[in-house]
């Protein structure tokens, strides 16, 4: 039995539309080499079967398949790449936003290759120890080189303070416009699953559309710890387009809608001056509790944490912004008290019954403005009698001394050296000297930021990573294109050589079949 006489045109034909639509798609791909977020295509083709058999068929024939049948152009693409690139990208975001938040703290309490609160404090030594003399006791040009000592210090104080509420302001600043982007980067999303949905009812693959859509997703990955999952919505006629959904889950394991298909919900931030609070309002319009703490990953996890936790101070790992605020004020507190309490002096006073009496006057060097009843490197000023020169530095424990006395001198100069208790609400965090108390700080900051530093490299070494090895299955190679470009057009001429066969074969057949004897 003969064969269908155009089955093997139709062969053919098929075989060169697949070769020529295999060598527009490579065409494709070369062009977009470097197009950012392409994912390289190919062409889906299946082999087409044979027809049923029936029961009038041969038993001799052998039925032979009617060439190539194009299913559509997918993307080459692996989804376990994608959602490690995420996680790793969530987590990098995390380092990322803490090294901001620490370079920041560290660019302001920094004294290296410069002068500050630390040369400050052995200025003031110096020129104590100059007053302590005891031919300069009692002489204003030293109590004036004093106060001038002490005017510099504070205005390292009042200035460190006004860099810390600046860095806050910044922090908070830039909390509040990620959170515009990525409210505007949801509704983008949203917006592109409805296009890209549309376009596949209309049977458009919508193949760049979803690179789009997959690049933002990235970038959203950065700041959340988000969760993608796609499903199949079927309509008639065998179409079917697929539905995303991301979400992220609280360390509670509370998960929060952020995409539901064209649907989206938000995000925002509320500031009361001393903490942060997160909130997510979900696809249904529902808002949730305070996450501050309730993040599990992404840029906006250590952001709130370098706002809102106190380390130690708050029983927290995290010692953020507050943590070095706190210290930093327990330090000028202390120092500031100290010195008031010292600069005092005790007066005997005649009761008129033949009896005296020893009476303590307190001549404050510093107050707190506001009349707050603790120092802060905020508040903390020069007295004013101080500065009009109403008080100076008492030389002299007692009234009773001679003119020379310099024992309170002494008293202070000493304490500048002396080892003491450092404590924030009754509780110490530290035993040392000033100049030790303030070399601590800067030495926590400098661990907390190197190690941050090295977790970063880390992660973004170990994010590169999985983007390479994303980009080797899912990136354009022209070598691969190249050799592609070869292959189909080779098959193009093969189909095409077979249909000119045929030809011939068919000629012969109408034309040179049955001749014989005419």
């Amino acid at each position: 039995m003969l064969r269908s006489t155009f089955a093997g045109f139709t062969t053919a034909q098929l075989g060169m539309q697949a070769s020529q639509k295999a060598l527009d798609i490579s065409g494709q791909n070369i062009a977009n080499v470097n197009t950012e977020g392409y994912t390289r295509q190919r062409l889906d083709m299946v082999s087409l079967n044979t027809q049923n058999g029936s029961f009038y068929s041969s038993t001799t024939a052998t039925n032979v398949g009617f060439g190539v049948d194009i299913t559509g152009v997918s993307q080459i693409r692996n989804p376990y790449l994608d959602t490690q690139y995420r996680s790793q990208a969530s987590r990098t975001g995390a380092s990322q936003s803490a090294q901001d938040a620490l370079d920041m703290i560290n660019r302001i309490f920094d004294e290296t290759g410069r002068d500050a609160v630390k040369t400050g404090l052995s200025d003031l030594g110096s020129n104590l120890s100059a007053l302590s003399n005891p031919t300069n006791v009692g002489n204003q040009v030293f109590d004036t080189t004093v106060r001038s000592s002490c005017q510099v210090l504070v205005s390292y104080f009042n200035q460190y303070s006004t860099s810390l509420n600046e860095a806050r302001s910044e922090l908070v600043s830039g909390l509040e416009n990620d959170s515009t982007e990525i409210n505007t980067l949801l509704s983008e999303i949203a917006t592109m699953n409805e296009t890209i949905k549309n376009s596949q009812v209309l049977g458009n693959t919508a193949l760049e559309l979803i690179d789009s859509r997959n690049l933002k997703l990235d970038e959203l990955a950065a700041w959340l710890p988000i969760d993608v999952k796609y499903s199949t919505q079927n309509f008639s006629g065998g179409i079917s387009t697929d539905i995303l959904n991301v979400s992220f889950r609280d360390v509670q394991g509370v998960s929060h809608t952020l995409i539901d298909d064209n649907r989206y919900g938000s995000l925002s931030i509320q500031d009361d001056s001393t903490s942060i609070s997160f909130f997510v309002t979900d696809t249904k319009g529902v808002k949730s509790a305070d996450l501050k703490d309730s993040l599990a990953g992404g840029s906006f996890e250590n952001a709130l944490k370098m706002l809102n936790r106190a380390g130690d101070f708050s029983g927290d790992e995290t010692a953020g912004l507050p943590f070095y605020q706190q210290y930093f004020d327990a330090f000028v507190n202390e120092f500031a008290t100290t010195m008031n309490s010292l600069n005092s002096q005790t007066r005997t006073v005649d009761n008129g019954d033949g009896t005296t009496s020893a009476i303590t006057e307190n001549h404050p060097l510093f107050v707190a403005s506001g009349g707050a009843d603790a120092f802060t490197a905020s508040n903390i000023r020069i007295s004013d009698d101080w500065i009009n020169g109403n008080i100076r530095i008492i030389t002299a424990s007692s009234a009773d001394a001679g003119s020379t006395a310099n024992d309170n001198v002494l008293k202070m100069l000493n304490a500048l050296s002396q080892k003491r208790e450092f404590a924030i609400d009754g509780e110490t965090f530290y035993l040392g000297n000033f100049q030790e108390c303030y070399t601590n700080m800067e030495t926590a900051m400098g661990i907390a930021s190197n190690t941050n530093s090295a977790l970063l490299e880390n992660n973004q070494t170990v994010l590169n990573q999985i983007a390479n090895a994303r980009d080797s299955v899912s990136g354009v190679s022209l070598d691969e294109e190249g050799i592609n470009l070869l292959q189909y057009q080779q098959a193009f001429s093969a189909s095409a050589r077979l249909m000119t066969t045929l030809d011939e074969a068919l000629d012969k057949l109408i034309n040179g079949t049955g001749v014989v004897g005419r």
